[in-house]
Order: C-alpha cells, then sequence, then structure tokens
C-alpha cells in the first residue's frame, strides 16, 4: 500500500509542479502569505529554463541551422522581455493598437520570465525604492546593496512580503490586472503548449541542436540580461566596466559590454535617467538592439508616438549632476 502512494506522488508531481508554478506566476496569486525562505517551485522553474539549455549545449552538435534558431529566437526574447515586460508595460514609451498590445503579452509569456503584471510592478517598485538603504530598503525587489547573488538571481529564489503584497501590486498595475485576456495570455498551461509547439517547429527546422539554440537564444540570454543588469548594472563588478552619465540618486551604472551583447538594457544609468524613454542607447554609438525592435515595429505601423529625450533634456540632466558633483567637491574642500 506504501509503495502504490509512493507511486501515486511521483506520478502526480507534475502536475502539482505545474499548477503551483501557475498559481505562483500568475496574476491569481493567492492573497495568502506564503511563510519566508527560499522559493522550491521558482528555483525548480528558473533552473530547468536557464541551466538544462546551458548543459545540453555541450551535448548536441554545432550547426548553422543552430546559429539561425538562436539568433531568431532571441529577437523573439528580447521582444518579450525588454519590448513588452520592461519598456512598454512598465513605463509605456510608446503606444500600440490593443492586438499589439496582445501580441507583446504573448512575448512576453513565452520568455517565461514571471507574468507580465508581477513583472512590471516589481520594477516599477525597482525605479520608485532604487537601491535604498533605509527602512524602504526591502521595497526594492532586487536591492543591488543586499550583495551580487541576491540582486543578480537570489531575489527570484526568495520570498518577500512585499513581492507577495497583491494588494500594493493591484494598485501599480491596474490596468494590467484589469485585462481579463491580458492574463489569458500568461496562463501557465497555455504556455508550455506554446513553448512545445515552437519547439516542434524548431526540431523540424534543424533537430535538437535547433531546439537547444532556439531555447538559449529565447529563454536564457534574455534571462541573463536582466540577471546581469540587476547586479553588474547596478554597481557589482571592477569598477572599469561601469560609467555614470547621470547623477539618479542610485547606483546604477552604464555597462559597455552589456550593452553591446545584450537587448540594449546595459545602458541602464541612461534609462534610470529616463525611465520613459524608448530609447536606452541614447548616444549614436551605444547599441541599443530593443530600441531598433522598437524602430522597426514603428515603421511597420504595430506601435506609435514612441518617446526619448531630446538633446536639450539630456543636457540638462548632465548639467545637473555635474553640479550636483561640483557641490560637493566644494563642501567637502
Amino acid at each position: 500500500m506504501s509503495g502504490e502512494k509512493g507511486l501515486s506522488r511521483i506520478a502526480g508531481f507534475p502536475v502539482r509542479f505545474l499548477m503551483r508554478s501557475y498559481r505562483h506566476l500568475a496574476t491569481v496569486r493567492t492573497e495568502k502569505r506564503l511563510p519566508a525562505g527560499p522559493d522550491t517551485i521558482d528555483l525548480l522553474l528558473y533552473a530547468s529554463l536557464n541551466l538544462v539549455p546551458i548543459v545540453a549545449l555541450f551535448f548536441v552538435p554545432f550547426s548553422w541551422q543552430g546559429i539561425v534558431a538562436l539568433l531568431g529566437m532571441n529577437i523573439v526574447g528580447i521582444i518579450g522581455s525588454e519590448v513588452a515586460d520592461h519598456r512598454y508595460f512598465s513605463h509605456r514609451p510608446f503606444k500600440t493598437s490593443r492586438w499589439g498590445k496582445y501580441f507583446l503579452a504573448f512575448c512576453s509569456g513565452i520568455v517565461f520570465q514571471d507574468s507580465l503584471f508581477h513583472w512590471a510592478t516589481d520594477h516599477k517598485a525597482h525605479h520608485r525604492f532604487s537601491d535604498n538603504q533605509d527602512e524602504y530598503a526591502d521595497r526594492d525587489p532586487h536591492n543591488s546593496t543586499k550583495g551580487f547573488f541576491y540582486s543578480f538571481c537570489g531575489w527570484l529564489l526568495m520570498r518577500s512580503p512585499h513581492r507577495d503584497d497583491l494588494n500594493a501590486k493591484r494598485q501599480r498595475g491596474r490596468g494590467l490586472y484589469e485585462d481579463r485576456l491580458l492574463n489569458m495570455l500568461q496562463f501557465l498551461p497555455f504556455l508550455w503548449l506554446c513553448l512545445f509547439g515552437i519547439l516542434t517547429g524548431l526540431y523540424f527546422f534543424g533537430g535538437w541542436t535547433a531546439i537547444v539554440y532556439g531555447i538559449v537564444g529565447l529563454i536564457v540570454l534574455p534571462s541573463l540580461d536582466m540577471f546581469l543588469v540587476n547586479s553588474v548594472g547596478h554597481g557589482h563588478g571592477p569598477g572599469w566596466l561601469h560609467t555614470r552619465d547621470y547623477d539618479n540618486g542610485d547606483r546604477s551604472t552604464n555597462v559597455a559590454l552589456l550593452g553591446f551583447i545584450g537587448s540594449g538594457v546595459g545602458w541602464h544609468n541612461n534609462h534610470h535617467a529616463f525611465p520613459w524613454s524608448a530609447r536606452s542607447g541614447l548616444e549614436r554609438w551605444q547599441l541599443d538592439k530593443a530600441w531598433l525592435i522598437i524602430r522597426c515595429m514603428e515603421y511597420c505601423g504595430i506601435v506609435r508616438d514612441v518617446r526619448q529625450p531630446t538633446e536639450e533634456q539630456k543636457r540638462l540632466k548632465k548639467d545637473k549632476a555635474m553640479a550636483k558633483t561640483t557641490g560637493t567637491e566644494r563642501s567637502e574642500a
């Protein structure tokens, strides 16, 4: 009898895992306060979606179809993570149609970085309480003053009373919470089904190599981009990596290496100076792939009224930072 119970528990684990992960990731997260400590479900989800494809890279042969799959899926990943979750749903730097919004929501879902409701509301809290060290320190979800690992990925693996405060999140993300179709596009079983369809297409395109490379481009690289900007983009790492054009009252920096190889979010000091801007690489030489995608979407009529700071706004912001620095130096002298 005990053996049958054991088999039943093992057989039922995938279903429990799927539904518990859905309750955690979707906007209908339970009102019940969860106990503090590690979040086992998130640990399993992020490990399976990010570490397994990296390990699998060493077990599949190289192919040019794999490279094409990686680059193509990475464009979708940048749209889902950076264009949708970060720039549009968190800051609204451009407008789009109702169906354009749902397209962005779908792309957001298939990169598996939490539901867009939690992504956007967590990010709004980050900007409001960025790198605080006072009594509001815990309100910045990935506060970089708590160390590299915490801001890199540790914050996702630990429960927090502020991240789980659904009432506060409803206030920060009213338009997202009320849109039921938007939330249906974040329904996790639906997203797993869509991912299965993508994997099937990749298999017919280039076999297992295309599947592994494609998942790295779609899920792993956007997640790594996010992990690095939350940590390295907030002052962690050697000093030569960091530049700061604007004094934003936080630890945000521009990391050129991350800016060039990532989606463009590496120009993080620029982003914190002008969070409402659709463009983070504000100088001509600052490569911003997400901005290039937004420009293409604007050209195709998918988005409109795209905002970015004028040269005058950038100059005034820099002058203000310089005046503050000069005043500090004088007071120290």
